[in-house]
């Protein structure tokens, strides 16, 4: 498993890139995925203002936090996110749930953990953070990006 940290920043300050760009670089081999996102917190349209709302109320009520298929992740990451300020989001391959559906999750309704899981973070407003068990993401990523980093090999 590695841990890469995204650093790529403006001549100005401030990343230069968003979850967006992140999962255009990963889409050769996360396209499919489903996605559970369990922190929210960014800057957008009022679409993106009630999901960040959702998911704080959602995952503090008990739920594990809301689901969304690749193409429900891509449209709102291309469209409503201005910025992502804090986020933690779990690929899930196909296959790993039972449902596919814009709702919270519940336990009981997640399959048998894989392998190929990703997860992407990111922190602060600071960089992005990809954590993952396939080794090709590295390659995608330094194609994508300037300043990769490995955090950790496990």
């Amino acid at each position: 498993m590695w841990a890469f940290t995204i650093h790529d920043l403006r001549p100005t300050g401030g990343l230069s890139f968003d979850l967006r760009d992140v999962l255009w670089a990963l889409e050769p081999s996360i396209k499919g995925y489903s996605w559970l996102i369990t922190k929210l917190d960014c800057s957008g349209d009022d679409v993106i203002e009630e999901m960040c709302k959702f998911v704080e109320e959602g995952t503090r009520d008990g739920s594990l936090g809301l689901l969304l298929g690749w193409k429900e992740l891509n449209d709102i990451a291309f469209g409503n996110i201005h910025q992502t300020i804090d986020a933690e989001l779990t690929g899930l391959p196909p296959g790993t749930l039972r449902e596919d559906s814009f709702k919270n999750v519940k336990i009981a309704e997640l399959g048998p953990p894989t392998p190929k899981t990703i997860i992407i973070r990111a922190i602060d407003s600071s960089f992005f953070e990809v954590v993952t068990t396939l080794p090709e993401h590295e390659a995608l990523l330094r194609r994508a990006f300037r300043d990769v980093r490995v955090q950790s090999e496990w």
